[in-house]
C-alpha cells in the first residue's frame, strides 16, 4: 500500500496537479507529519515482527565502558573517585562501583530498581545524588537504567551476571554486640544422610555466636545440636561431599559449609541458619575446599584448598579476585570482624593478610614452620590467633601485623585453635588434649584426654561449654571449669527407621515387663478390698456389740440401783414391820387391862373411851402391819426380779465385752495385714509408675520419631516442587530477559526508523520549500 501512495504521489506531481488520496483533496501541509507516522508505524510494526521472529540484527549491548561510565565520570565522580571515596564509594571504577560502599552493594544486575545508586540518582531514595540539586537529566537516567537492566556489562566484551538471590542477605557488621534477633533455627529434618559402618573423623566444629547451636562434619551432611541439653537439632544434607570448613556468619545468620570430593570437586554451601534453606552454592573448584570463610557483610565469601589459591566470589556466585601468593594447599583463612582485611594460612607454615575488597597484599604473618591449622580473630578484631602443626599458637596484633605472644600449644602439633567471646583461646593438639589459654599463653584448663588427636575444637559462649572431636570421630562436651565430660555428641546418628526399631523393641519389652506388675497390682488390690471389707464388716459388728454393750451396761446400772433402793425401802419397812408387830401385843394387853378396869369399876365413860381409843389405835396398827407387809413382800419380789435381770444382764455383758476383745482383736491384726499389704502396694506402685514411664518413654519417643519421618517426606516433597517451581520461575525469567532483549533490539529498530523518518521528513521539507520557491518566482 505505502509502494502505491508513492507512486500515486509521484505521478500526480508530474503532471503539476495537486496530489489526491481517492477523491479527498490532498491534506494541509502540516497534516503530512500524521500521514507519514502513520506510514512509519505500519513500517515499524512490520520491522518489530521482522526483529522479534528473525532476530536479524542483535541491539547494541549497554555497557560500562561506553555509556555508564561517562555518566558517572560527569554527574558523580567529583566526590566519587578513587582519591576521594566519599561513602567509601569509587563510581570511575567497574570493579569498585560493583564492590559497593559503606551501605554496601549499590547495583543490582538486572534489576535497576533494585540498585541503591539508581534510586539515589532518581531522587526515589535518599541522601540524594547530587547532593543539594536536580536529578541529572532523564536521557542519563535511561542510560544507567539500561545498563543495569541488562546486566551492568563492564565492556561490550562481558557477559550478563547471573541473576541473584532473591533474599539480600548481606548484613551490617554487629561486631560484638548480640543481634537484636536471636538466630535460632527454625524447625529442620533429622533425616542422616548417610549412617556410616562407624563414626568418621570429625574434620571441623562451629558454634553459633549467638545461639546455644554447635554444627559439625560427617560424610555428605552437617548436624546441628544444641549446646545446652546436647540434643540432635537438624541435619543439613551436603551431598556434594565431605564438610571440611564449617562456619557461621558473625551474626549467626548463615551457615558456611565448605567441602567436596577430594580429587574431584569442591563447592562451598550457604545455608540460611534461621530459616534452614539453602540459599547459595559459590565455587567451582576441582578439589574438596578446606577453608571457607564470609563476611561480616555478607557479601563475599573466600574459600581455599589443594590448588593452593584462594578465591574470593560474591555470595551471587561470581568470582571477585583469586590470590595466587600461598605456595601450598590453603589450610585456613578468615575474614576480620570488620570486614576489611582477609587473613589466610597454608600447608608450608605461610600466613598472609589481604584487603579483603580488594585483594591487595597487606603483609605476610611470619614465623610458622609447618602447617597452619587454624586462624581465628578475636571478637574485637584487635587480634588474631593462629595455630600449627608447628606446636606453636601465635597471636598478631590485627592492626600492625606485629607478633604480640607465642607459646607452645602441644609440642606434637597444635591442630585446632579458636577465641572465646572474651578472649580465651582454646585449642587442641595431637597430644589428644584440649586446653584453654588466656591471650598471654598462660594455661587455665587442661581437659580428660580424647581417644584419639584432636581435629577440631569449638567453644559454646552462650553455655560456657568446650565441644572438642577426634580423629575416631568421638566428640565430648565440657564445662569450662571442669575437667570430666559432661556429655557426648555423636556424628554417626542411625537412621529414623532404625530408631523408629530400636524404640519399638524397647517399648514391647517395657510393655512386657509392665504386664505382670498391672497383674500384681489387681491381684493385691483385690486382697486389699476383700480384707478391707472383712474389716468393716467386723468394725461395723463391733460398733453394734459396743452399742449393745452400753445399753447392757445401762440397764445393769439402772438394774443394780433399783436393787440397792428396794433394799433401803425393806429394810426401813421391815424393821418399822418389827417395831409394828412388838407393839401389838403391848397394845392389846392395854386394851385387856383397859377392859379389866372398866370390868371392875363399872360404866367408866373415860375408860370406854380410853378402849375405843386403843381399838381405834390397834386396828390402824393392824392395817399398817398388813401394808408393811404388803409392801415388804413386793419389795422382794422386785428384787428378785432384779437379781435375775442383773444376772441376765451380767452374762449379756460378759459376752459383749468377750466379744469386743476379740474383735478388737481381729481388727487389729487384719488392720495390720491391711497396712503391710498397702506398703506392699505402694512398693509395687512405685515399680508400676517406673514401668509405666519405661512404657510411656518410647511411646512418646516412637510419636516424635514418625512425626519427624513424615515431617522429613512432605518436606522433601515440598523442596522438590519449589525447586521444580523455582526452575520453572528461572525459566519464565530467562524469557522475560529474551523478550526485553528482543525489546530492546526492537526499539533500536523503531529509534533507527524514527531517526530515518525525521530525516526524510526533513528533507521533504527542503524540497516543498524549494518547489514553493521555484512557484513563487
Amino acid at each position: 500500500m505505502m509502494n502505491s501512495m508513492t507512486t500515486q504521489y509521484e505521478n500526480s506531481t508530474a503532471k503539476g496537479k495537486q496530489w489526491t488520496f481517492g477523491s479527498h483533496p490532498r491534506p494541509p501541509f502540516g497534516s503530512r507529519q500524521r500521514l507519514s507516522s502513520l506510514a512509519c508505524v505500519s513500517c515499524l510494526c512490520a520491522l518489530l515482527a521482522t526483529t522479534l521472529h528473525a532476530q536479524e540484527k542483535p541491539a547494541a549491548k549497554v555497557t560500562f565502558d561506553d555509556h555508564a561510565k561517562p555518566v558517572l565520570m560527569q554527574r558523580c565522580s567529583t566526590c566519587h573517585n578513587g582519591e576521594r571515596k566519599e561513602g567509601d564509594l569509587d563510581v570511575t571504577n567497574f570493579t569498585n562501583l560493583m564492590i559497593g560502599g559503606g551501605s554496601g552493594e549499590v547495583i543490582e544486575p538486572g534489576s535497576a530498581d533494585d540498585s541503591y545508586l539508581f534510586n539515589l540518582v532518581t531522587h526515589e531514595d535518599s541522601p540524594e545524588m547530587p547532593p543539594g540539586g536536580d536529578k541529572i537529566p532523564d536521557p542519563q537516567i535511561e542510560i544507567l537504567r539500561k545498563w543495569i537492566d541488562g546486566g551492568a556489562l563492564e565492556n561490550s566484551g562481558s557477559v550478563a551476571k547471573k541473576r541473584k538471590p532473591k533474599t539480600d542477605y548481606s548484613a551490617v557488621s554487629a561486631g560484638d554486640k548480640r543481634p537484636e534477633v536471636e538466630p535460632v533455627p527454625s524447625r529442620l529434618p533429622l533425616v542422616p544422610q548417610l549412617v556410616a559402618p562407624r563414626p568418621s573423623t570429625v574434620h571441623s566444629l562451629a558454634t553459633n555466636p549467638w545461639s546455644p547451636y554447635i554444627a559439625m562434619s560427617s560424610p555428605q551432611q552437617v548436624l546441628i545440636y544444641r549446646t545446652n541439653d546436647l540434643g540432635l537439632r537438624g541435619v543439613i544434607p551436603f551431598p556434594e561431599g565431605q564438610p571440611e570448613s564449617i562456619r557461621f556468619s558473625r551474626n549467626g545468620s548463615l551457615l558456611l559449609i565448605g567441602g567436596g570430593k577430594p580429587g574431584a570437586n569442591g563447592k562451598v554451601l550457604v545455608w540460611d541458619a534461621v530459616k534452614g534453606r539453602r540459599v547459595a552454592v559459590v565455587g567451582d573448584e576441582l578439589d574438596s575446599v578446606l577453608a571457607s570463610d564470609i563476611n561480616p557483610s555478607q557479601t563475599l565469601i573466600a574459600l581455599g584448598g589443594p590448588k593452593k589459591i584462594v578465591r574470593v566470589y560474591g555470595i551471587d556466585g561470581e568470582l571477585v579476585y583469586e590470590l595466587n601468593k600461598h605456595t601450598e594447599w590453603i589450610t585456613a583463612l578468615q575474614f576480620s570482624p570488620d570486614g576489611k582485611f582477609l587473613v589466610t594460612g597454608d600447608r608450608n607454615g605461610g600466613v598472609h593478610a589481604w584487603e579483603a575488597d580488594t585483594g591487595n597484599e597487606v603483609l605476610t604473618l611470619g614465623g610458622h614452620k609447618k602447617a597452619i591449622t587454624a586462624i581465628d580473630w578475636r571478637i574485637d578484631g584487635k587480634l588474631v590467633v593462629t595455630a600449627s602443626e608447628d606446636g606453636t599458637v601465635r597471636v598478631w596484633d590485627g592492626a600492625n601485623g606485629k607478633q604480640i605472644k607465642s607459646w607452645t600449644g602441644c609440642s606434637a602439633g597444635v591442630t585446632s585453635a579458636s577465641f572465646t567471646r572474651d578472649g580465651l583461646v582454646v585449642t587442641g593438639g595431637r597430644d589428644r588434649l584440649v586446653r584453654v589459654w588466656d591471650q598471654n599463653g598462660k594455661q587455665l584448663h587442661q581437659y580428660e584426654a580424647m581417644p584419639d588427636q584432636v581435629t577440631s575444637v569449638a567453644y559454646c559462649s552462650e553455655t560456657n561449654r568446650v565441644i572438642a572431636g577426634d580423629w575416631t570421630g568421638k566428640i565430648n562436651v565440657w564445662e569450662k571449669a571442669n575437667p570430666k565430660p559432661i556429655g557426648t555428641l555423636n556424628c554417626n546418628p542411625p537412621t529414623i527407621e532404625s530408631r523408629i526399631a530400636a524404640v519399638t523393641r524397647q517399648l514391647q519389652s517395657a510393655e512386657a515387663a509392665l504386664k505382670p506388675l498391672n497383674e500384681q497390682a489387681a491381684t493385691l488390690d483385690s486382697q486389699i478390698a476383700a480384707m478391707k471389707a472383712d474389716n468393716d464388716a467386723e468394725v461395723a459388728s463391733r460398733t453394734a456389740t459396743d452399742m449393745a454393750l452400753k445399753s447392757v451396761m445401762e440397764k445393769l446400772a439402772n438394774a443394780d440401783q433399783l436393787l440397792k433402793t428396794t433394799v433401803g425401802q425393806q429394810e426401813a419397812w421391815k424393821k418399822e414391820l418389827t417395831g409394828k408387830e412388838k407393839a401389838a401385843p403391848q397394845l392389846d394387853a392395854s386394851i385387856a387391862s383397859a377392859k379389866s378396869a372398866l370390868a371392875s369399876l363399872g360404866d367408866d365413860a373415860e375408860i370406854k373411851d380410853t378402849i375405843a381409843k386403843l381399838e381405834a389405835r390397834k386396828a390402824t396398827l393392824a392395817q399398817r402391819i398388813g401394808v408393811l407387809k404388803t409392801q415388804v413382800q413386793q419389795v422382794a419380789t422386785k428384787q428378785e426380779t432384779a437379781k435375775a435381770q442383773i444376772a441376765t444382764l451380767s452374762v449379756e455383758r460378759d459376752n459383749s465385752q468377750k466379744q469386743l476383745v476379740s474383735l478388737n482383736a481381729s481388727i487389729a491384726a487384719r488392720e495390720m495385714e491391711i497396712g503391710k499389704a498397702n506398703d506392699q502396694r505402694v512398693k509395687l506402685q512405685a515399680a508400676l509408675d517406673k514401668a509405666k514411664a519405661d512404657v510411656e518413654q518410647p511411646k512418646g519417643a516412637l510419636a516424635f520419631w514418625n512425626g519427624e519421618l513424615q515431617f522429613a517426606k512432605v518436606l522433601a516433597d515440598l523442596e522438590s516442587t519449589l525447586i521444580t517451581a523455582e526452575a520453572d520461575e528461572n525459566a519464565k525469567l530467562d524469557e522475560v530477559d529474551a523478550a526485553k532483549e528482543k525489546l530492546a533490539a526492537a526499539q533500536a529498530v523503531v529509534h533507527q526508523a524514527e531517526q530515518k523518518r525525521a530525516e526524510s521528513a526533513k528533507q521533504i521539507d527542503s524540497i516543498e520549500q524549494q518547489i514553493e520557491t521555484l512557484k513563487a518566482n
